[in-house]
């Protein structure tokens, strides 16, 4: 499991840093986007072909495809974890005026007065 864990933290501190000196908004942060998760399935897949005796450079092979093939389904297919996909929702419709944003006015304090 170690290996999956320095495995993944390469691969989005790699694109981490990719996307800082080129300036963009870094990739990760970007809501939906499956970027941690395709590097962990990859990395994954590496140690488990690994430990059934598959040599190395097959194992990377086909761990790069797998991340690969990850990354670009979910580009294509939209896809995204629930709980990003929720909260992208919200972002979306708080710009775009769906929400109204409630802000407390006076008459809404609780708390006593010089308190």
């Amino acid at each position: 499991m170690p290996a999956v864990f320095i495995g993944m933290c390469a691969a989005v501190g790699g694109g981490v840093l990719r996307d800082m000196i080129m300036g963009l908004p870094v990739a990760i942060m970007h809501v939906g986007s499956l970027y941690a998760i395709a590097a962990a399935l990859g990395c994954l897949v590496i140690v488990v072909l690994d430990a059934f005796g598959v040599g190395l450079v097959i194992a990377a092979i086909v761990g790069i495809a797998v991340t690969a093939i990850t990354r670009v389904l979910a580009v294509i297919f939209d896809l995204s974890l629930p709980e990003q996909r929720r909260l992208h929702r919200r972002r979306v419709a708080a710009e775009t005026g769906a929400i109204p944003i409630v802000k407390p006015g006076p008459e809404d304090d609780t708390l006593p007065p010089g308190g």
